[in-house]
């Protein structure tokens, strides 16, 4: 999977509002990998429609 700068940025946007999620219930390591999780949804559902 090649990234390119126009989508990589959910990346870390979803890290950070998952961080956020995980710091309002107290489970910081869940929201962590979460937030992670829906960054690469996010990017790859995009890139996908990007492509097309």
């Amino acid at each position: 999977m090649k990234i390119n700068n126009h989508n990589s940025f959910f990346i870390p946007c979803g890290l950070f509002l998952g961080l956020g999620l995980g710091l309002i219930f107290k489970e910081i390591v869940a929201g962590a990998f979460l937030g992670l999780a829906l960054g690469f949804l996010l990017y790859i559902i995009f890139n996908k429609r990007d492509n097309k």
